[in-house]
């Protein structure tokens, strides 16, 4: 975020001419104040990692080029940070959420609260989910979520047959930087809340789903175009 870059610029700047004018002193306050800075919330995101952290998430993809929409359902290994949180918080921009569940075991959920918070021009709308009382730092969630992305989305672009070299077949690339990743999957879409994950990608069986991820079982599932 650019804010966020001038702001640790200006105490870079503030730790040099501290070294000059004050020693050793003000230049441990000067990294203090860093310090404190870095550990704010980032403005560029509407998530609480700082209360309730996804660590790891699981997904299940279908890629529709008829719709231009990823039809989604992703698993969330949510760990409890601060006491009592109340609530799970993402970002989103544009997608439809069509329900939230706790997952507390093979084929066994039970339905979240959710809700949409006020939508910023910029930043999307916070997805607010409700979490259940009396939680306590460590503690481990998993929570379930199925999403559409919309036609309009900022992380993907679709292209026609007749836009491509080959001039067959469509072709479809997602960019998620700075902060569009929201616009592809609900998530804590800041650098402070990394993660690892999972996927199952379903795309035509003409095509081939490419990832920033290491192939496992490779080949096994080209029949069903995984």
């Amino acid at each position: 975020c650019m804010h966020a870059s001038l702001r640790r610029c200006a105490l870079v700047h503030l730790s040099n001419r501290s070294r000059v004018l004050s020693g050793q002193p003000v230049i441990r306050a000067s990294r203090a104040i860093a310090a404190r800075a870095m550990s704010t919330l980032d403005p560029c995101s509407l998530a609480n990692p700082h209360e309730a952290i996804v660590h790891n998430t699981t997904f299940e993809l279908d890629v529709l080029f008829g719709s231009k929409t990823i039809e989604g359902w992703a698993e969330l290994d949510v760990r409890v940070v601060s006491d009592n949180p109340s609530q799970l918080i993402l970002d989103t921009n544009g997608l439809v959420v069509h329900r939230v569940e706790l997952l507390h075991g093979l084929d066994v959920s039970a339905p979240m609260p959710f809700q949409f918070g006020d939508q910023h021009e910029v930043l999307g709308t916070p997805l607010q989910i409700r979490l259940p009382p009396n939680l306590t730092p460590g503690q481990e969630l998993r929570v379930g979520l199925r999403w559409t992305t919309p036609t309009s989305s900022s992380a993907l672009q679709w292209l026609s047959p007749e836009q491509t070299a080959g001039k067959e077949h469509p072709y479809l690339f997602s960019q998620c930087q700075a902060i569009h990743a929201r616009a592809l999957f609900p998530c804590q879409d800041t650098p402070g809340a990394k993660m690892t994950y999972s996927a199952c990608v379903r795309v035509p069986e003409q095509l081939t789903a490419l990832m920033s991820a290491v192939p496992v079982e490779e080949g096994q599932h080209q029949a069903e175009g995984l």
